[in-house]
């Protein structure tokens, strides 16, 4: 049993309970009735037909209004009210520390919710009644449920109460939550251990197991920063992660892993300035990691003429081409010569005892780099250096972060379309920065995107959504009304799993308590150094055929 529950403050929740006994086994309470004419504010009238209670399961449906009453609810004792209330605001208040859609709004698992309560459908309109919580219903164009989506009002009525001050039947509600939650973490710890293997999963989840952090220090440092009335859902979440790695009873283990193998724990939910008052020494990440690794799909693409949606990253001849290609463009400052880098290329040939067939897919691959335009030469030796950025930011006098999400949601990870429509003026600066720099690389991001549609269409990946879903990156939105199983993203972030899989491999085969955050190796305790960890990492790279630019960050 965990340690710590959150609910309202007690005098809120007196009246919430009290509201709810009301609400379920009133049928004069205001909040059941249809609009009709009221006399003294007592009787209401519903066309002479007297009282006819509003129907609680499907309020959400305003079709359905009309055509369905239910009978009272038996009467909630208020200990049974009390204990299925706390267990719900719990559920709701954790998943909005834990996820949210950009604007506060976020969504639960039903099957959660139904673990804290029965009824927790009349419970959540009672809080929306309230006004505790904002609820928002989203239907299809035909009028169907799709999603709920969930807003807390405001965080300063809700508290962290100690678990073992609950009465018993509290308990159990929370109890039943712990047990459903522990069910869910299971079977994703076996899907982590089906995507890599048994030891890489017990010695990831070890490692994890050791993260501390300094609960009075980071407090103090999160109550002094984030002080201010609109700081109050960053102050929160910070608070949350706090409490969550100080607490001997929360499990820090991989919590998820995603199909396109990217793993989720404690660590990748960190906040950056939380890490100086954690045990983690330093970090090493690789700069600028999507656009970088967008050098292999590019590369690829120019050679094979497109990318598959089932593209595995094994062509070794490839790889050794491609790092050929790095190590010509960084010695000449991205300018490249084809000529020259074909000669330079085949006396590295003279030392590698390769296959005549593999030496004949090497000239094959050379021929496809002849008459690439200069910008994409340009582009993969600016992403390999780490600098891509540093144009945007001095064009636009804005930050790096700023400068990421915008060119990251206008131009690679905006969903394909038939014909480009008109640019809003926020997103138009971006994506016409971008094509000027680089116009070839701009072009084959959109082919890409559109060879990977047509291969999602061939194959019957395309979702057509029943609602359309909506991402904020920075200021500008992106907004979704179908969605292929395989988009470009994807197979930037498997690639970057594939690695970062093998780099975290060998840097626990030398019992380096570490672990990793998607483009970035966390260390706690190391015998190695930082630079022999990069080393670690450079060869790993290497085998893909890249040459990255790591940059270490250090806490302790």
């Amino acid at each position: 049993m965990r340690k710590y529950v959150y609910t309202l403050k007690s005098d809120l929740l007196e009246k919430v309970i009290a509201n709810y006994i009301d609400y379920v086994s009133n049928p004069l309470n205001e909040w059941r009735q249809f609009i009709s004419p009221q006399i003294d504010r007592r009787e209401i009238y519903n066309n002479g037909e007297g009282i006819k209670p509003m129907p609680l399961k499907k309020w959400n449906n305003i079709q359905e209004l009309r055509e369905e009453v239910i009978e009272n609810l038996p009467k909630p004792r208020y200990e049974t009210a009390k204990a299925d209330i706390i267990a719900v605001v719990d559920v709701l208040y954790r998943s909005h520390l834990k996820t949210d859609y950009g604007n506060g709004y976020f969504t639960i698992s039903s099957q959660y919710l139904k673990k804290a309560s029965n009824n927790y459908a009349y419970i959540i309109s009672t809080l929306f009644k309230m006004l505790i919580i904002d609820v928002n219903h989203s239907y299809t164009e035909e009028g169907e449920y799709d999603r709920t989506l969930y807003l807390i009002r405001d965080e300063n009525q809700f508290h962290l109460q100690e678990t073992a001050t609950l009465n018993r039947t509290a308990t159990k509600g929370i109890h039943r939550i712990d047990e459903y939650s522990d069910k869910k973490h299971q079977e994703e710890i076996q899907k982590a251990v089906k995507a890599t293997s048994a030891q890489f999963v017990e010695r990831y989840n070890k490692a994890l197991s050791q993260l501390t952090i300094n609960r009075k220090r980071a407090i103090s440092y999160v109550e002094s920063e984030y002080n201010k009335e609109n700081d109050n859902n960053k102050k929160n979440k910070r608070l949350y992660t706090i409490q969550k790695i100080g607490n001997k009873d929360y499990k820090k283990e991989i919590r998820a892993i995603d199909d396109n193998g990217r793993i989720y724990h404690i660590g990748t939910e960190l906040q950056r300035d939380l890490k100086r008052y954690t045990n983690i020494e330093f970090s090493i990440d690789c700069k600028n990691s999507h656009p970088f690794l967008f050098s292999y799909i590019v590369l690829r693409y120019i050679c094979e003429g497109k990318i598959s949606i089932n593209e595995k990253y094994e062509d070794k001849v490839f790889h050794y081409v491609l790092y050929g290609i790095m190590i010509f463009l960084k010695e000449n400052n991205g300018n490249y010569n084809h000529y020259m880098f074909s000669d330079f290329f085949r006396k590295t040939l003279e030392n590698k005892k390769l296959a005549k067939s593999e030496l004949a897919k090497t000239e094959r691959i050379l021929q496809k780099f002849e008459g690439v335009q200069p910008d994409v030469w340009q582009y993969i030796y600016d992403v390999s250096e780490g600098n891509i950025w540093d144009m945007f930011v001095a064009a636009f006098n804005e930050d790096r972060t700023k400068v990421k999400q915008n060119v990251f949601g206008s131009v690679m990870y905006s969903y394909v379309s038939k014909r480009e429509k008109k640019l809003d003026e926020n997103r138009a600066k971006w994506v016409n920065m971008f094509r000027t720099l680089y116009p070839t690389i701009y072009q084959a991001i959109n082919e890409i995107k559109k060879s990977l549609h047509e291969q999602c269409k061939e194959k019957g990946m395309v979702k057509e959504l029943k609602h359309p879903y909506i991402v904020k990156v920075g200021n500008y939105t992106i907004t979704y009304t179908q969605k292929d199983e395989i988009l470009l993203p994807m197979l930037l972030m498997k690639l970057e799993s594939k690695i970062f899989t093998n780099i975290l491999t060998k840097l626990f085969n030398k019992r380096i308590v570490c672990f990793g955050i998607h483009d970035a190796v966390a260390v706690i305790k190391s015998k190695l150094s930082e630079e022999e960890i990069k080393q670690i990492m450079m060869d790993n790279y290497k085998e893909y055929g890249l040459i990255p630019t790591l940059s270490v960050d250090y806490y302790n």
